[in-house]
């Protein structure tokens, strides 16, 4: 259940963003739950017809969910809102800027209107883009081809998902009618632990689902290379000119993938946090590590990232980043080509807590081994996401106690944390 200012919030997110009519049905579906749409006119005084209207403006935004549940003979249908989906709107200037600092401003145009909107179709995003309203045909078609490419870059990048109408459904209900139905073919009386898989499983099975439904190969429509025996085969390469063989299915609909982007603060976050602990050059290497491993950070509840070598780090890197290294480490000038290995290795070595031999490794270790590599493959080293957020948590907390109440009180915070339960005179002696 959300705390009532988190409740509170997304109420006023929604009335500045939809009016004081979609307003009050959000704040009747916050405040009691999932309803009926017979339980939603009763409580918020409207016309069945206008009820109606508003919910599908919040659906259309992914601001609601809907299920239908069986009482009796019949199904009766019932919507709850999107509680995350809502406070996710805080980020857009963080999305925004993000997609222009990759994709260009054209990019962070089309993110900006499937925001606006919800959810969109290719020919619309070219629609509100003003491709129609070019007068000359050739610009006309140049422009289309343009940001054509420019969605399927977004798509192929998971910046941008398809979206289809069960994504909709409320996923409490798919649990419970998943799990159930798992529990009843098991036979037999379950113990606890029995149960407890079984419920993992069927949450792992519903969130494989769900990413299926959002796989962007399902709005992909592959371009077909006619071959010399008439048989054709899909291709993925690129015309003359530029446009790709392959173009995003014009009736699929697009939304935008915030996971993808709650993946770029979070590593934006792990890299400010090693250049506050250590300094820039450190950075550049959590960076290039953050980079290296990209292809793992499938999902934001990733404990570990994926294992890479120091040695694998330079390609990841600008030729004013590997200049860098020497000097973070104390040096005059910057280090040759053939030290960089060596270079990396040291500041592998020292984001692990490996440099000074303690087994003990205290608040500053961002990196941990991984014991499964032999001595042929050399270290691989993995970012450990839930320790470094975990410090950042602290440290946060730290400073807060430390504005409201002076250094003495931090220190009495710090102590308690690190010692757990403690008594009076256990923090005095400390």
């Amino acid at each position: 259940m959300a705390d009532k200012e988190a409740v509170r919030l997304a109420e006023r997110i929604i009335r500045g963003a939809f009016g004081d009519l979609v307003a009050n049905v959000a704040h009747v579906l916050l405040n009691r739950g999932r309803l009926s749409m017979p339980e939603i006119c009763h409580y918020t005084k409207l016309k069945q017809r206008s009820a109606q209207g508003v919910i599908i403006v919040l659906i259309q935004h992914n601001l609601a969910w809907h299920s239908e549940v069986a009482q009796g003979d019949t199904y009766v249908e019932f919507f709850e809102i999107n509680l995350k989906e809502c406070l996710m709107r805080l980020r857009w200037g963080r999305i925004l800027a993000l997609t222009a600092d990759e994709f260009g401003d054209d990019a962070m145009r089309i993110v900006g209107l499937i925001l606006s909107r919800g959810k969109m179709r290719l020919p619309d995003i070219i629609r509100a883009m003003g491709v129609e309203d070019m007068t000359e045909k050739g610009h006309r078609e140049a422009r289309r081809v343009q940001l054509s490419r420019l969605v399927y870059d977004l798509l192929t990048t998971s910046h941008i998902v398809p979206t289809t109408a069960k994504l909709h459904q409320a996923p409490f209900d798919e649990m419970l009618q998943r799990r159930r139905a798992a529990e009843k073919a098991f036979g037999g009386t379950a113990s606890a632990r029995q149960l407890a898989e079984i419920r993992a499983k069927v949450m792992e099975d519903i969130r494989s689902h769900r990413q299926a439904e959002q796989d962007p190969e399902t709005a992909i429509v592959r371009a077909q290379k006619r071959k010399s025996n008439g048989v054709t085969e899909s291709s993925n390469k690129k015309h003359k000119g530029g446009e790709y063989a392959d173009q995003v299915d014009p009736a699929a609909f697009l939304r935008i993938n915030y996971e993808k982007y709650d993946i770029k603060l979070r590593n934006k976050l792990v890299e400010g946090a090693v250049v506050a602990k250590w300094n820039r050059p450190a950075g550049y290497v959590i960076k290039a590590m953050l980079k290296a491993t990209g292809d793992s950070h499938t999902f934001m509840k990733q404990t570990l990232s994926g294992t890479v070598s120091a040695h694998g780090l330079l390609p990841f890197m600008t030729e004013d980043e590997k200049d860098s290294l020497a000097y973070g480490l104390g040096a005059k000038n910057p280090a040759k080509r053939e030290r960089m290995g060596e270079l990396l290795a040291a500041y592998a070595a020292l984001l692990s807590g490996d440099d000074d031999g303690n087994m003990v490794k205290n608040d500053s270790v961002f990196l941990e081994k991984d014991q499964g590599t032999g001595r042929a493959s050399g270290t691989l080293y993995r970012i450990m996401f839930e320790r470094t957020c975990g410090m950042m948590k602290r440290h946060l907390l730290e400073q807060v106690v430390e504005q409201n109440w002076g250094p003495r009180a931090k220190r009495i915070v710090r102590v308690v944390m690190h010692g757990g339960k403690m008594s009076e005179q256990s923090v005095s002696l400390s």
